[in-house]
């Protein structure tokens, strides 16, 4: 025998009136959540902009100058009509620079090489506070095979140092750009071909090759070392044929460790 259910109006109001409190209940939860979610991403993202604010200014300032200030410079070629300035190869001159310093012009990159520098986090640390570093094992400028150079993609801000954030916009070389060594009176040209990120434990990059080859690593995504963004980049003068054999045999258990 079924029961009737009577409700009277006054009964259908207030049922309807908590079921309207309880959806503005759960709209103003999911509202407080989104809040502090918000927060906590913005405080996040303060505190690594704060820490990585070097590397940071790097990148915007290679953006503005190459995808905005350039871009809106156009000149008229005759027989070729309206082009961007960015367009333009650039002319191959050979630099002027000091012994052991390396230079690469599309990133208006220049620092300091410290050579044969061993992989302890102390020698490390120390060397890539002077700037960027050749990892002892791996061939130098003149030597066949491949030739190791790391230097940071950002550092902590209150660290010391002139080059914390060296390499931060490596990731922007493109295939051709011109990457310069000198090294014992000699200039190298090294000539990019292309880039790749691998994980923090992949000691590829530091195998031994039979051409000459220069490779470019930092830690990357910036601010971490979680993994390492990888350039490579082959000699295209003076001419490789007159490199010799390489004077020491890498052998390596893992790759540097700075940020």
């Amino acid at each position: 025998m079924k029961k009737e259910i009577n409700l009277s109006e006054e009964d259908l109001v207030r049922l309807f009136a908590g079921a309207k409190r309880k959806k503005a209940d759960l709209i103003v939860s999911l509202a407080l959540f989104a809040g502090k979610a918000l927060f906590v991403f913005a405080l996040i993202l303060a505190g690594y902009t704060v820490i990585n604010f070097p590397a940071i200014k790097d990148k915007v300032a290679f953006w503005y100058l190459n995808d905005i200030k350039t871009a809106e410079v156009i000149v008229d070629q005759p027989g070729v009509g309206i082009i961007k300035t960015e367009d333009i190869a650039p002319t191959d001159v050979m630099p002027d620079m000091a012994n052991n310093t390396i230079r690469i012009p599309a990133l208006s990159i220049e620092a300091p090489i410290s050579w044969r520098v061993e992989n302890t986090p102390a020698l490390v640390a120390k060397g890539l506070a002077n700037g960027v570093i050749q990892l002892d094992g791996t061939s130098l400028p003149g030597e066949k095979g491949n030739i190791y150079v790391t230097g940071h993609s950002s550092n902590y801000v209150w660290a010391k140092g002139n080059y914390n954030s060296i390499f931060a916009i490596i990731d922007k070389l493109l295939p051709g750009d011109l990457i310069y060594i000198k090294y014992n009176d000699t200039v190298f040209t090294y000539k990019t071909l292309d880039q790749k990120v691998v994980t923090a434990n992949d000691l590829s990059v530091l195998s031994q090759t039979e051409d000459s080859r220069l490779t470019l690593v930092t830690c990357w995504p910036v601010g971490t070392s979680y993994k390492r963004m990888v350039v490579t980049a082959s000699q295209s003068s003076p001419s490789p044929e007159n490199n010799i054999a390489p004077a020491n045999k890498p052998s390596f258990s893992t790759l540097p460790g700075a940020r």
